[in-house]
């Protein structure tokens, strides 16, 4: 008795200095190694006017840091007067210039250093042929298209546009349902009433915990920044070891999805890249508010004086990533696939260019076609910042070589 009683101590205090060493381990981690929300800012609506209008947003003049996701390396930036990341713009518009509204999610604002988003090259590009054009960029991480619209209409339209870029990402189509997570903080809803576009005001709310999350002891671990690390240096591990395998090494296998994406969940409501014309009826569902919102953003522009314009960015860079992370495999035909629940899926992942390219004609939208690969980070599926370099390069060809954009260009008048 005497013996297993000092076993028990002797366990407890294992466990204690484990769990102490652990606390201590992460407080000094929080400290000198804080994981920066690079895309996202802030979602005190008290005291940042964009978190209040939109559900997150950064304060004007706030200092955005990020971090490289191959190299690590630190860097950073001041959001404008206007909380956005972008340089300043006066509203009052310089007699003879042209301007460029561009809006969208974490592509649009970056996860490179603010000269090599690409609404800041694009600014280049137009600028080194003689366009006296002026970029304008709106967004943030996870946003959908309901904010974007939100923010043409409450911030970009008083800039006076003269052409509206609207950046798609499939990940929108559910973002705009707002069905849990960082979407629940929007203070608006849309929805499709008798064949209408329809918005209401709702009071925003934390996401509910649900079986995702687990519990709370999963919870606090899945926000531990030790966790956080240990899990990318096993990543970046992975990554070195396949580098010298074949192709029957196992982290050379596809992988299954994260379970907790709904959105890229094959057997789901919401997957995109479905083989048949039509997907299930909440892609459906997800597919015809998308279109009533740009339609919308298309109308609120053209009533200003814009022309909207459609560009996605969700193209064959992005494959390759999704390859080189396995989410995605390919057969000798060509075919694409994805595993899921031990499954391979057969998929089409151009579905959504051809959904695109459908909703633009019948609202009568431009689009700006994907000629170039948008290269990305190794540790991350956005864009770096060839990437960005790639995407400003195919909106200043559309733009110079499109009748309507290259009048507006030419003259300054739509």
């Amino acid at each position: 008795m005497r013996y297993r009683s000092h076993l028990g101590k002797g366990a407890l205090v294992l466990i204690l200095s484990c769990l102490a060493s652990f606390l201590l381990l992460e407080l000094l981690v929080r400290m000198f190694l804080p994981i920066r929300s690079f895309t996202v800012g802030t979602i005190n609506a008290s005291t940042i006017p964009n978190a209040a209008l939109y559900g997150w947003g950064y304060a004007p003049g706030a200092e955005i840091k990020q971090t490289d996701p191959d190299t690590g390396e630190v860097f950073s930036s001041r959001a404008n007067s206007g909380g956005w990341k972008d340089v300043e713009h006066q509203l009052k518009k310089a007699r003879g210039s042209v301007r460029i509204l561009i809006l969208g999610d974490s592509n649009t604002f970056g996860i490179v250093p603010l000269e090599h988003i690409y609404p800041r090259i694009l600014e280049g590009l137009l600028g080194n042929v003689g366009f006296n054009a002026e970029v304008i960029s709106m967004g943030y991480g996870n946003w959908g298209t309901d904010q974007e619209l939100m923010a043409l209409k409450y911030a970009g339209l008083a800039y006076n546009p003269d052409i509206v870029i609207n950046q798609f990402d499939t990940n929108d189509l559910r973002n705009n349902l707002a069905l849990d997570d960082i979407e629940l903080l929007k203070p608006f809803r849309f929805q499709i009433v008798n064949g209408e576009l329809n918005m209401r005001a709702v009071q925003p709310k934390p996401a509910k915990p649900d079986e995702r999350h687990g519990t709370w002891v999963k919870r606090v671990l899945l926000r531990s920044h030790v966790i956080f690390y240990m899990n990318k240096v096993k990543w970046i591990l992975l990554q070195r070891v396949s580098q010298f395998g074949g192709e029957d090494r196992p982290q050379n296998r596809p992988r299954t999805i994260d379970p907790y994406a709904p959105g890229k969940n094959p057997t789901g409501p919401y997957f995109v890249f479905h083989l048949s014309q039509r997907g299930d009826p909440g892609i459906e569902a997800a597919w015809l508010l998308y279109e009533k919102l740009v339609e919308e953003m298309k109308r609120f522009s053209e009533k200003n004086g814009a022309i909207f314009v459609l560009f996605n960015q969700i193209e064959k860079g992005r494959l390759a990533c999704e390859k080189r992370w396995h989410n995605v495999v390919e057969d000798k035909a060509g075919h694409h696939a994805m595993l899921w629940q031990g499954r391979l899926h057969p998929i089409y992942y151009y579905r959504h260019i051809d959904r695109l390219n459908d909703i633009a004609r019948r609202i009568g939208a431009l689009i700006v076609p994907n000629r170039r690969s948008y290269t990305r980070f190794n540790n991350d599926c956005h864009p770096n910042i060839e990437g960005n370099r790639r995407m400003a390069e195919d909106i200043f060809d559309f733009l110079i070589t499109e009748e309507k954009t290259s009048h507006v260009l030419l003259n300054g008048v739509y």
